[in-house]
């Protein structure tokens, strides 16, 4: 068999698988999207994530379906209104729960009967925090210990004035300063609680109006014979418990607080904590480990508790975004498999037998003539794709990614990236270039189906195929395995992809006609 001729078969092989890969990839999605598949694997990988391990769901099932049910994440899975968007869903929830009940799996959406196929890591962490009322009580905490920093210093000013005012038998000294300091005081707490001033800025704030007031009433009664023993001798050490500041507590001491049930709170912060505690009674072991966890590497990190309140937020979205690159690999797995039994049932059911398909290439001139025309026709349709394919379709079908970190992507189920499972779109690039390459592949398609009008294509049922594959004098032993196993060699060809066919077919084209062909505006990277 001369060189020309391995070419011409070897092409239209590729030809072939390439078609086939078009066909799997489409079905493959539109069974991802009937079945919700991204949906239900990230609503799994998140249960595993809050739990530990998928036995320890069903105990837990409450807590996660009302982590679900939050508005952060409820405003994820919006639905098309419409009269045909509404019958789509009637009959992929019908098709969705036969599965289910033919399978024996469980509805993971609970009274829901879909769920967002994608989560941002910053919305996970905001719902999750939100879920356990962690910020109102940082709030509280804050203006605790804002209030109490107030009454401490006030009181040690007020005791010295009470000196003062002794030692001058004027019971009203310095009372209409004092009060106005006080008033100073409830503005700044005013401005703290209405978050224009952190609690860092806000104790400072305080301090300085106090030392202001200390350092007056000194300058006032400097020349008061009658005072300066208080002035000389207890001003100074007043002013030095002043300005020493008060720590602020930690992000790590309010969560062990919250989490270890600890019973030494003051009364004001009795009821708040209590109402925390309840919410935090339902979380799994695991979760309540890794929130105490997350919450001292959070304190080492931050300058205050509302800034330590932030950094909790971020290690939680980091820890999430980390989940979610395990969950990717999963996914791909399954992925993969179902794109392998897919392939080889798509295999079968066309007869698409790689023994058939070689045979008939190597008998019939006009087969392989017809294939390498069409070949080079669509290679110079789509001179671009095989570059950008490779990048965006590294595996078949349309696996289930995540999105990059820490934004939003555009992905498809190839990925999983750092912030949960992505939307229904495939490429994991921006939107301007995911949509490029969202219409390369629609012309690919395009010239597919231009090319296959013209092509007698050795697969299928028909009686010269049977004929040829189940010849009369030829045991059905030795041509059922030979059937069978052609059927799976294409099978396991169809789950590469077409990406990587049409990349293939594109370099088997170049070597064939001994060097690259110039595609006007051909402007591929090699």
């Amino acid at each position: 068999m001369s060189l020309p001729i391995i070419f011409d078969i070897t092409l239209g092989v590729i030809f072939l698988f390439l078609i086939l890969s078009l066909l799997a990839s489409e079905l493959q999605e539109l069974l991802s999207t009937l079945l919700q598949w991204r949906a239900e694997h990230l609503k799994k990988s998140i249960e595993i994530l809050l739990t530990g391990n998928a036995e320890e769901v069903s105990t837990y099932q409450t807590f996660i379906d009302n982590l679900y049910s939050s508005p952060l994440m409820r405003s994820l899975n919006q639905e098309a209104k419409g009269t045909l968007p509404r019958l789509f869903r009637r009959v992929s929830r019908n098709i969705g729960a036969l599965y289910r009940r033919v399978t024996g799996d469980r509805n993971v959406f609970g009274n829901q009967f879909s769920g967002p196929s994608y989560i941002p890591s910053k919305t996970f962490a905001d719902a999750l925090l939100q879920q356990l009322d962690v910020e109102s009580l940082t709030q509280k905490i804050s203006d605790y210990t804002m209030r109490r920093l107030g009454e401490e210093k006030l009181a040690l000013v007020e005791d010295i004035l009470k000196s003062l005012r002794n030692s001058v038998g004027d019971d009203s000294l310095l009372e209409a300063e004092f009060e106005g300091l006080r008033q100073r005081l409830r503005n700044i707490r005013d401005d703290f609680r209405s978050n224009r001033i952190s609690l860092s800025r806000s104790m400072d704030l305080a301090t300085e109006q106090i030392r202001l007031f200390i350092d007056s009433t000194e300058a006032y009664l400097k020349n008061n014979n009658h005072c300066q023993d208080i002035i000389l001798g207890r001003l100074p050490y007043l002013k030095q418990a002043v300005q020493m500041k008060k720590l602020e507590p930690t992000i790590g001491e309010v969560m062990t607080l919250v989490l270890n049930n600890r019973g030494d709170l003051p009364a004001e912060l009795e009821d708040a904590v209590i109402q925390v505690r309840s919410r935090v009674s339902q979380l799994p072991p695991h979760l309540r480990q890794n929130l105490s966890i997350l919450a001292n590497q959070a304190q080492m990190r931050s300058d205050g508790l509302q800034d330590g309140l932030r950094k909790l937020e971020q290690e939680v979205e980091n820890w999430f975004n980390r989940s979610m690159d395990r969950a990717s690999g999963v996914y791909k797995r399954n992925a993969k498999g179902v794109a392998i039994i897919l392939g080889i049932l798509l295999a079968a059911a066309t007869n698409a037998d790689t023994f058939l398909v070689v045979d008939r290439l190597s008998r019939d001139s006009a087969i392989r003539a017809a294939v390498s025309e069409s070949a080079n026709q669509l290679l110079s349709q789509s001179p671009q794709a095989p570059t950008r394919f490779r990048e965006a379709f590294p595996t078949s079908g349309q696996p289930l990614p995540i999105p990059n970190s820490p934004n939003v992507g555009e992905s498809s189920f190839d990925t999983l990236e750092p912030g949960g499972l992505p939307p229904d779109t495939t490429p994991i690039a921006p939107a301007t270039e995911a949509s490029n390459l969202q219409q390369e592949l629609a012309d690919i398609r395009d010239a597919v189906d231009t090319v296959l009008d013209d092509i007698p294509l050795p697969i299928g049922w028909s009686k010269r195929n049977r004929l040829q594959q189940f010849p009369p004098n030829t045991s059905l032993l030795i041509s059922i395995p030979k059937r069978i196993l052609g059927w799976l060699i294409t099978g396991i060809a169809i789950s590469m992809g077409s990406s990587f066919w049409f990349d293939l077919l594109s370099k088997v084209v170049r070597v064939r006609n001994a060097g690259t062909p110039s595609f006007p505006n051909d402007h591929r990277v090699e």
